[in-house]
């Protein structure tokens, strides 16, 4: 048996591959969102008819709980197969989804009451994460909230998980450099054929020509002076709803 290595975009492996294929058949997709959706509502205390922005919003579960318990959601994905997938679900025609990047995303100001920006921070690049949180503020009404989460600092330097499939083994290893607060994750899918399935695109082209994702890991205290810096009131909500993350709300002012 021949083994090779076969290098995929972004849009191939994290659309068409990792996302859907992991967690589509996941017994907690439905279950996970649907509490999330819930905190939402009951710790923010949400009206019904709230109008909320989802930047980077996966597959969509998330979003659709949220329209059913009647907000009026929009939610961006820049991946297509992936939004394809979202709006195959169940009760997705509740959802505004639209396909875009969120670099060159633009929306009318004051348009929402709640943005939604999990799960992103540090993806990006650091110009664009203080570009989308500026923006955001604009994005949003009076006294509108920013919910964001971010990884809190790891306790080891590296680290690795397996997720075994009929035809092979799903497998990221990252490390973490306390210095430059970069988070290295390698995602490869080594199949049962000799072939090896890796990422090679990330968000970001500054990043220069490698393997897998760099991910910039905000201190808290950064975080939260970026959040002021773009008009945000801020506190943090303890405990967050994810191991391993901390939850910030900022509250647009006038």
């Amino acid at each position: 048996m021949t083994s090779r290595t076969i290098r995929k975009t972004w849009e191939e492996f994290w659309g068409a591959f990792l996302m859907l294929r992991c967690h589509q058949d996941s017994p907690e997709r439905w279950s996970r969102r649907q509490a999330r959706a819930d905190w939402l509502f009951t710790n923010l205390t949400l009206r019904p008819d709230i109008r909320i922005l989802d930047l980077g919003c996966g597959y969509g579960i998330l979003d659709i709980c949220l329209a059913q318990r009647g907000a009026k959601v929009t939610a961006v994905v820049r991946i297509a197969s992936v939004l394809d997938a979202a709006r195959q679900e169940p009760g997705s025609e509740k959802v505004n989804f639209i396909l875009g990047d969120l670099r060159g995303l633009s929306i009318s100001e004051t348009s929402f009451d709640v943005v939604l920006m999990l799960e992103l921070a540090g993806l990006l690049g650091m110009a664009d994460d203080v570009s989308l949180v500026r923006r955001a503020k604009h994005w949003l009404r009076q006294h509108g909230l920013l919910v964001l989460d971010c990884p809190s600092t790891p306790e080891t330097p590296e680290g690795r998980t397996r997720q075994l499939f009929d035809d092979g083994v799903l497998e990221y290893h990252w490390t973490f450099d306390v210095t430059t607060r970069l988070q290295h994750i390698v995602p490869e899918f080594r199949m049962t054929s000799g072939e090896t399935i890796e990422l090679h695109d990330p968000y970001d082209p500054s990043q220069q020509d490698h393997v897998g994702v760099l991910r910039y890991l905000y201190p808290k205290d950064e975080m939260v002076d970026l959040l002021v810096e773009a008009g945000f009131s801020v506190r943090e909500v303890a405990p967050s709803w994810r191991e391993g993350y901390y939850l910030l709300i900022g509250e647009s002012g006038a």
